[in-house]
């Protein structure tokens, strides 16, 4: 453990933030007698005990799903949300910076250079939030764990701060099929049903597994604009939602549905009608991609409240659905003006999903996409933690934002694996959808054809190896708890369904990540350390060095059924081909 000292005192514009040492713990309380607004809405707290040398790695992540997460050049100025960590070196241990509760307040550890290295720096945006005069506020605690693993540091945090925010941590395992990876939301009600019939009769999906109809539902007409806001059935789904909620029941199925909550199309009529309620009435674009601009809602506003209370009810009281994916909800964390100054928009965030889980019940799941991470906490049962996927290893999409590129199996693994910490401390990780066909469908084409910023892409581009596929199932298996497919099962081949079949054995262990050595070659290991799972992100063979922690015996790869021995004489296991993955259980 580390931080001790005296606690520190500190001014800024009439502000005064105290710092007080309790052991690992520091916390932070700011106070404002005199001052209505916090200057720039930012206040910082410097730890000077924690130096970081310039030549080191530091583990980073993004706020949400979407952005860098791994290591990077330690340097000044490199940001990291909610924590940052550095591995061991020969002369240092490892050390994770971290804020204990990210529900109220958006947080950020910045790297700052000093004379004699780089000095971490807890920053918390308040968002021009107006303090009343003499009113104090207690800012989240600050952690600074040390050891010799950071794999384990983060398994510490987890349990510090999901304890902390009031996790909804489960051992829950989800199994599933969603619409989106097939149809990309041209999926129509007999769709729908078509393919869970199939799923039934193949016994693909335990009972009680989640049919998912994803975004799409709501479009007045096929080829009519994308509507989000005006949440009530389009015409591919004439008779209603609640009787496709109905059906899938009656297959002994559950019934799930996708909605944007927090973000407003220009198409709709919400837009027409309520301009007011909106961040960015102008129209600014909030999606990287696509054509139709999109703003988002003011969680502080009553009338938005109401809407969503509106809403949720209809979802799940009217129509009956049991599980909902929440998706693009960093939308209502854009620029704008707010109806309440009092709220940080990462409280007015928290305090709206509350809502919608107080409506939900603690019966009802629900899965948060596209979202900061910190304000779903306690309200989320799952969370996607990466990219999207699709029928490509690597698509180069924005990449000036995205280094390993979207919609694609090699960024979503680099996300699912750094992040894996999550699982099970905060909510069940989301590794996203599992894929494993060879070739395009005819929709996924069209969406790249409009959305990819680089241009269309010819159909046979896409598609997925058999050690691509390989190696995404073997990581939806090493998550351990969240399985939903997104294919038609008699779409693929006999050795693609053995693939999936495979795949959705697993949920009796949770994988975590055991070695940060190399970027390139990440492996996991399972709780009771007799399985370890590896994976190759490189685009060359890779030798494997195995841990400390592995234990001597012989090994049975799960997926292929290949044998190997690990002895004092032979500590390693065969090598990996590019864009593989193995997954090594030792013999009972």
């Amino acid at each position: 453990m580390l931080v001790s000292g005296t606690a520190d005192c500190c001014k800024a514009g009439g502000l005064i933030v105290e710092a007080e040492n309790t052991g690992p713990v520091r916390k932070v309380l700011l106070k404002n007698s005199f001052l209505k607004t916090a200057p720039a809405g930012l206040v910082s707290l410097s730890l000077k005990d924690v130096s970081v040398r310039k030549d080191t790695r530091a583990w980073v992540q993004a706020e949400t799903m979407c952005g860098i997460v791994g290591f990077q050049p330690a340097a000044d100025g490199l940001r990291s949300y909610g924590c940052i960590g550095f591995p061991a070196t020969e002369d240092a241990p490892a050390r994770l910076v971290a804020v204990l509760d990210l529900r109220r307040v958006t947080a950020w550890i910045e790297l700052n250079q000093q004379v004699d290295g780089l000095e971490p720096v807890v920053i918390f945006d308040l968002d021009q939030v107006e303090l009343a005069p003499g009113e104090e506020r207690v800012l989240p605690d600050v952690v600074v764990l040390e050891g010799s693993s950071l794999s384990d540091l983060f398994e510490q945090y987890g349990k510090m701060s999901g304890e902390s925010m009031d996790a909804r941590a489960s051992s829950e395992t989800i199994f599933g099929w969603c619409s989106w990876y097939h149809y990309y939301g041209h999926e129509t009600e007999a769709d729908v049903l078509a393919n869970a019939r199939e799923l039934k009769e193949n016994g693909v999906l335990p009972e009680g597994s989640v049919i998912q109809i994803d975004d799409g539902w709501n479009r007045t007409q096929e080829d009519a604009p994308r509507n989000w806001g005006d949440w009530m059935p389009g015409s591919k789904f004439a008779r209603g939602m609640q009787a496709v909620a109905d059906d899938l029941h009656a297959s002994e199925f559950k019934a799930g549905i996708w909605l944007a909550p927090f973000s407003v199309d220009a198409a709709s009529e919400l837009a027409l009608v309520h301009s007011g309620w909106m961040l960015n009435p102008e129209g600014k674009k909030l999606l990287e991609t696509g054509v139709n601009p999109v703003c988002g809602l003011d969680l502080t506003h009553p009338g938005v409240l109401e809407f969503i209370d509106e809403t949720f009810e209809r979802v799940f009281n009217e129509w009956g659905f049991d599980y909902v994916k929440l998706d693009f909800l960093h939308h209502a964390m854009a620029e704008g003006p707010r109806y309440d100054l009092s709220l940080t928009r990462t409280e007015a965030l928290h305090n709206a999903l509350q809502r919608i889980r107080r409506i939900a019940g603690d019966d009802r799941f629900i899965l948060c996409c596209g979202c900061p991470f910190g304000p779903a906490v306690g309200v989320a049962d799952a969370m996607r933690i990466g990219f999207d996927v699709g029928s490509r290893w690597h698509a180069p999409m924005l990449t000036e934002l995205w280094p390993h590129g979207n919609c694609s199996i090699k960024p979503a693994a680099y996300s699912s694996i750094y992040q894996q910490w999550m699982n099970g401390q905060w909510w069940l990780n989301d590794p996203d959808c599992l894929i494993v066909r060879s070739r395009a469908t005819r929709y996924e084409v069209l969406q790249f054809d409009e959305n990819h910023p680089g241009g269309n892409i010819p159909a046979d581009a896409f598609g997925l190896t058999e050690e691509e596929a390989g190696f995404w199932a073997r990581l939806v298996y090493a998550t351990g708890t969240f399985f939903m497919l997104s294919e038609v099962w008699n779409e693929l081949s006999v050795k693609q369904q053995e693939l999936i079949r495979k795949s959705f054995c697993s949920g009796s262990s949770r994988f975590r990540m055991v070695d940060m050595r190399n970027e390139e070659l990440l492996m996991m290991c399972d709780e009771a350390e007799r399985s370890i799972a590896l994976f190759n992100l490189s685009d060359k063979e890779m030798a494997v060095e195995i841990p400390a922690q592995v234990r001597l015996g012989a090994y049975v790869e799960v997926f292929s059924n290949e044998l190997w021995h690990v002895s004092e004489a032979c500590r390693l296991f065969p090598e990996i081909p590019p864009h593989a993955g193995r997954i090594w259980t030792l013999k009972k």
